[in-house]
């Protein structure tokens, strides 16, 4: 019998065990680990390399407010939110979230410095 207290509604409970434990959780977990980890792998990189090609591009303010932002702003909030809303399964849920968003956002930012450097360098 799954443990009722942790959450205020035994059904909700009810439910989020049968979906982490047993043949249904342990399927759901083989199937998903491989393309969270996938996902996690393309768009950290991202992340990284958006943040040194920044620093190499003499905008470190830039990168340094990228990585602290995703961090603190991204990363443990939606963290803590996703283990309180779904346990364990949103921990993962809200890691993969904060680093899909940073992604998009460490995308947005190095547009226009890169656009920037190409007009430059045409100029010349």
């Amino acid at each position: 019998m799954p443990d009722m207290s942790r959450n205020n509604s035994g059904r909700e409970s009810a439910i989020s065990a049968r979906l982490t434990e047993g043949a249904i959780g342990s399927t759901l977990l083989r199937l998903s680990l491989p393309m969270i980890g996938g996902l996690l792998g393309i768009v950290a990189f991202n992340l990284v390399d958006t943040a040194a090609a920044l620093n190499v591009l003499r905008r470190p303010f830039r990168a340094a407010g990228l990585s602290v932002g995703h961090m603190f702003l991204l990363y443990v909030p939606l963290a803590f939110l996703g283990s309180r809303l779904f346990g364990i399964t949103g921990v993962f849920g809200g890691i993969a979230s904060s680093f899909v968003i940073a992604g998009i956002v460490a995308h947005l930012i190095s547009r226009p410095v890169i656009r920037h450097i190409v007009q430059a360098a045409q100029s010349c």
